[in-house]
């Protein structure tokens, strides 16, 4: 497996859908996370997850990362164990 996936459990059986899929790759990026995170937040638009792609970071950024996936369940942290340079 090339990444780990981190998701809060939903409590009962109910599946919700997002309208709008924000993928965002994240490397080396803990001073610019939290806002980028707040950003998205302070829509009014609610109906959306946020994929991030931590990259192998090699300062905070994954700690943020699972931090704010376990404070929101449409925020997703996806956590590669092997760093896959630029796209």
């Amino acid at each position: 497996m090339l990444f780990s996936i981190f998701k809060m459990e939903t409590t009962e059986n109910l599946v919700c859908v997002a309208e709008v899929s924000i993928i965002t790759p994240v490397y080396n990026a803990q001073d610019y996370l939290i806002q980028t995170v707040d950003s998205i937040l302070n829509q009014t638009f609610s109906n959306w997850e946020l994929l991030l792609i931590d990259d192998c970071s090699q300062d905070k950024s994954r700690e943020i990362i699972q931090r704010l996936s376990h404070q929101d369940p449409r925020i997703l942290s996806i956590l590669k164990e092997k760093n896959s340079g630029s796209a």
